[in-house]
């Protein structure tokens, strides 16, 4: 696990070169969120890692899930939503 120090040293050094190779300057939101979508902390990848894990325990027990069309009707019937 990265300390502090560590985290922010190698935020610094994404920054410089992000602001280095972008034609604009991006703000600090979106260099921060960008770090973050590369570099997810490590509370996080378990995360995935058990969502993924769970997904394929799921299909090995013949759970297919639902059709994005599927899911789309039910949750527009669950929310009441209407398409306009």
């Amino acid at each position: 696990m990265l300390t502090t120090t560590q985290e922010l040293l190698g935020f610094s050094t994404f920054v410089k070169e992000r602001v280095c190779v972008l034609d604009t300057e991006p703000n600090l939101d979106e260099l921060f969120d960008h770090r973050r979508r590369e570099h997810p902390s490590d509370e996080l990848t378990a995360e995935n890692i058990a969502a993924v894990n769970a997904a394929l325990r799921d299909i090995n027990s013949g759970d297919r899930g639902l059709l994005a069309e599927q899911l789309s009707v039910q949750l527009s019937d669950e929310y009441r939503l209407t398409s306009e």
